[in-house]
């Protein structure tokens, strides 16, 4: 009884003192319970929540995940003003254990200064020396091993996770190391493997902000699976490196990241920032996240259309309409317009990324509010793109909102699955057109069905780890 009686005290303390530091310049939110915050409310997928959350508190709430308070924007105004007007101020990332623990100061994606600009530029360039040079070529390679694949199938019924994933990350290879991989390399398997654990597990949200979870049953064994896989990794790219470095007359088949890197380093004669370490961390990063968003996004578009045949069929008349059974190339995106709105409300409907993270790196306003310095901001997209006032119905699944009345396909600037401003995606373009790429060819060549109805996962829920995923799920491909 006093023990329970204590527990109370405290937390009525608790709450009373973190009562006492909010002033009326910011943002309100709900209450939490001590050490746990709103944890223990949290019903579905945090972006889901949030998105409720904004009827009772408006569009800029804070919140507490843990101990760690959370600013969250949900408005497509504040969220411009914030990383593009400000993009400065919100260029932080967030201060997190996990992050660190992982990273080690290395790497671009989790760092702020200096280092993030400089390795977030050196990136973009060899994404795009990789997207103009070999980019296309790549991925048709992989287009051609994935309908080999399909055919050696007796009964044309495959998991689309593994076929879209391997085929993704084998183009992953290519970026990263300039050399694809057999689907049946050991290696190549086993680091598909881990990055695919890593990427659907739905634990990295919560210990990204509760870092003393990783101690707690079942979460602590998933987490040293998750340093497992994460440093077999590590261990794959330093072997690759290693190999490079003592051959160096041997270069990759395509122009890639590491090559890139290694010519840097003796360009600079390995000055503190080009290093080592450093080129492990950024390749990783590369790889694992040209793997996890577009392979899912190709996924949840492969779902779309199993739900909805009727779009499917749709888009098979505008492709055969354009090219028939010739070569696809990305110069025939202007001409499908459906095929494009299609990939957009995809896009929309299913963000891949629905929450940003973000760190002001000084005070700011943002609002009518006051955001100190340092403060934990997340975006979230998925407000954004189920706001009634940017989408009329935006639960409903509806490609046609994008094509305007001459038949053209018309962008949204709401839609912003991969962020906005400066800080935006550096894979965007290279993503946008592996997917078209991938979708078009597969719809070209086959009618795709579910083995059965009630085998298929719902289109309105999925996975919510490092990325928003479907539900694995099967496909029978027919061919046309």
């Amino acid at each position: 009884m006093y023990f329970t009686i204590s527990l109370i005290v405290i937390a009525v303390i608790f709450l009373f003192l973190d009562y006492r530091k909010r002033k009326k310049d910011h943002p309100p939110g709900p209450w939490g319970l001590p050490i746990l915050g709103y944890l223990p409310f949290f019903h579905e997928d945090q972006f889901i929540t949030f998105k409720k959350l904004v009827e009772e508190y408006g569009s800029i709430f804070s919140i507490k995940i843990a101990t760690k308070e959370v600013i969250v924007v949900n408005d497509y105004d504040l969220i411009k003003e914030a990383l593009v007007k400000q993009y400065k101020i919100f260029s932080g990332r967030p201060k997190s254990r996990f992050f660190e623990e992982l990273c080690n100061g290395n790497g671009f994606a989790f760092v702020d200064g200096l280092k993030h600009s400089v390795f977030r530029n050196f990136g973009i360039n060899a994404i795009n020396e990789f997207r103009m040079t070999s980019g296309t070529s790549v991925i048709k390679e992989e287009i051609d091993h994935m309908f080999q694949f399909i055919k050696e199938k007796k009964n044309k019924q495959v998991n689309c996770e593994d076929l879209i994933h391997k085929a993704i990350a084998n183009a992953a290879f290519c970026l990263v190391y300039g050399e694809r991989s057999s689907y049946d390399d050991p290696e190549f398997n086993a680091i598909y493997k881990c990055t695919k654990q890593n990427g659907n597990d739905p634990f990295i949200p919560l210990v990204t902000f509760a870092y003393w979870a990783r101690f707690l049953p079942p979460l602590n064994g998933r987490y040293k699976k998750f340093l497992a896989n994460f440093h077999y990794e590590e261990t794959s790219i330093r072997r690759k490196k290693e190999e490079r470095k003592k051959q160096p007359e041997i270069r990759g088949t395509y122009s890639n990241y590491i090559d890139k890197f290694l010519d840097k380093m003796q360009s600079e004669n390995q000055t503190e920032l080009f290093n080592e370490e450093q080129l492990v961390q950024n390749a990783h990063e590369i790889y694992g996240a040209s793997i996890d968003t577009t392979s899912n996004a190709i996924c949840w578009c492969i779902l779309g259309l199993l739900h909805c045949p009727e779009y499917q069929d749709r888009m098979w008349r505008e492709i055969n309409g354009v090219i028939g059974s010739n070569t696809l190339n990305t110069e025939h995106r202007k001409e499908m317009p459906f095929t494009e709105a299609y990939i957009e409300e995809v896009l929309r409907f299913r963000p891949i990324i629905p929450l940003s993270l973000r760190r002001t790196i000084e005070s700011t306003n943002l609002g009518r509010y006051r955001l100190p310095k340092d403060s934990t901001v997340a975006i979230n997209i998925w407000a954004v793109h189920h706001d009634p006032k940017y989408f009329k119905n935006p639960y409903d699944f509806k490609p046609e909102r994008f094509i305007d009345s001459n038949n053209r396909f018309v962008h949204c600037d709401k839609v912003i699955a991969f962020s906005t401003g400066p800080r935006f995606c550096p894979g965007k373009r290279l993503a946008l057109k592996n997917i078209f790429l991938v979708l078009v060819s597969i719809v070209q060549k086959y009618k795709m069905s579910p083995p059965d109805k009630k085998s298929l996962p719902s289109f309105d829920e999925g996975i919510y780890g490092a990325v928003h995923g479907p539900h694995a799920f099967e496909v029978v491909f027919e061919e046309r």
